[in-house]
């Protein structure tokens, strides 16, 4: 169980999404995330776990405190480790296989995406559909009656 207060300086729990963690928790770190997610955006129709800071979890800098905890439930992330954990050549040669699994059935993204690589990494290019919006001096310009179907 820990024992550390959750705040913003150290924190003592993890954070994600879904019902990925588990462990008991102090009360105080418990209320600590209660009060954050009855105060911050990300935890609006968020549906997330939080448990005591395993030791294989990388500590998050100080600095950060729980926001990087909370930053994680805004949008899936592709790839987290410490900067001085991986070799420049090991990033690049991770990114061009996360980006050749884009290409793969089922594996890719809602927008069509090519991928080139690079000697030091590796381009997504997204490519466009033909669908979508028009600027908003375009979509002004044409006039109201024209923006809704009948």
């Amino acid at each position: 169980s820990a024992s550390a207060s959750a705040s913003s300086s150290s924190p003592s729990v993890e954070l994600a999404p879904g019902d990925a963690l588990s462990g008991e928790m102090s009360t105080a770190d418990a209320a600590a995330v209660l009060v954050e997610a009855l105060r911050r955006p990300e935890s609006v129709n968020a549906t997330f776990s939080a448990a005591p800071r395993s030791s294989s979890s990388p500590p998050p800098a100080a600095a950060a405190g729980l926001d990087d905890e909370w930053l994680k439930l805004v949008g899936p992330e592709i790839y987290r480790r410490p900067l001085e954990a991986v070799t420049p050549h090991e990033a690049a040669s991770w990114l061009r296989e996360f980006a050749r699994q884009l290409l793969r059935p089922g594996q890719g993204l809602p927008t069509p995406v090519t991928v080139a690589d690079l000697p030091d990494g590796v381009l997504l290019r997204f490519v466009t559909t033909g669908y979508g919006y028009d600027s908003y001096e375009k979509e002004e310009a044409r006039g109201a009656e024209d923006k809704w179907a009948e």
